[in-house]
């Protein structure tokens, strides 16, 4: 049985990355190929067995592990000291491929230095895993020096999402993010304003703000995780025309409820949602609008092949390889 170590420096981050990391380490403790630990310096609340240790040294030491697997690279680790396989989860490459739209006053500046950590860090690592095929084709043309053993290892759809009994019975368009450059909020916007179409639309999360009295738009708020699948159910379509999206949660939970997604024809989207999903333009307002048309009148499809067993397979078949 081969022992295995997470690393997890912030396991109360709500952030996408440590969500489904922890997604992940729930069905890998329940697998019997592996004794399962995650370490972390101030202590994990998630339903593993886990231990307070201060370096991912330390937790391969106690653990006697026989691979540790870190989910970032931006903290003070240096992985090359860890006396065990080192395996990546790598989940975006915004600050490569697009640094304008990275998070931060200043993302260029942001950018640069998540670039120079990662020339520094990532030959460290006996394997790197991509959470898209899209990713994994960039980052291997982009630094493959660099990269020892890599694989892809899709993301799953989140425990908490599941079809269920609408939130509305009339018909709408739905979205959800926390707003930001990435998500295309000027072209969501626009795009559904010049849809011709007789819904309104509401959104879900926090930063967005809709100054058109007139738009037919509905901002929510935050919405609890066990509240969205009733939001995803009751949806004519989800719309999701982001710029940059490495896998895109929010694209395989609506699948998963049944709803058609509008999605970008750029980047991990399209891999993600196939022939389930309408592809458009998230430059164009116009082809988004159009595909909005599309969506609401297709008959919707429930289901995705995602799953965190599946990525737990994974990551097993990757561990054995080392």
């Amino acid at each position: 049985m081969m022992n295995i170590g997470f690393w997890v420096p912030d396991p109360d981050s709500h952030a996408a990355p440590e969500r489904c990391f922890r997604w992940t380490a729930e069905v890998l403790a329940d697998r019997e190929e592996v004794n399962f630990l995650v370490g972390s310096p101030d202590g994990c609340d998630w339903n593993v067995p886990s231990t307070d240790v201060a370096t991912p040294r330390r937790l391969a030491d106690i653990h006697d592990a026989d691979v540790i697997h870190w989910n970032k690279m931006m903290d003070n680790t240096v992985p090359k000291c860890v006396p065990a396989k080192r395996v990546l989860t790598y989940h975006g490459d915004v600050q490569w491929s697009e640094p304008r739209l990275n998070y931060g006053d200043h993302p260029y500046l942001t950018s640069l230095k998540e670039r120079l950590v990662e020339t520094l860090k990532l030959w460290q690592y006996d394997a790197v895993c991509f959470v898209s095929n899209d990713l994994h084709e960039r980052m291997t043309e982009r630094l493959s020096p660099l990269l020892s053993r890599t694989v892809t290892t899709h993301n799953g759809v989140p425990p908490y999402i599941e079809p269920t009994k609408p939130a509305r019975e009339d018909p709408y368009v739905f979205h959800v993010s926390q707003r930001g450059p990435r998500k295309n909020p000027d072209g969501l916007l626009e795009g559904f304003r010049r849809a011709n179409i007789d819904m309104p639309l509401y959104i879900a999360g926090s930063g967005w703000e809709v100054e058109d009295a007139n738009a037919n738009v509905t901002t929510l708020g935050y919405v609890d995780d066990e509240e969205l699948s009733a939001w995803y159910s009751g949806a004519a379509a989800f719309l999701f025309p982001s710029l940059h999206e490495c896998f895109g949660l929010p694209a395989v939970e609506a699948l998963e409820c049944g709803t058609t997604p509008v999605i970008s024809d750029r980047y991990a989207l399209p891999e993600l949602a196939g022939k389930q999903g309408v592809l458009c333009n998230p430059d164009d307002p116009d082809d988004i609008a159009r595909a909005i048309e599309r969506a609401v009148e297709r008959e919707p499809q429930s289901g995705t092949a995602f799953s965190w067993e599946r990525t737990a397979d994974q990551l097993i078949t990757t561990y054995e390889s080392l």
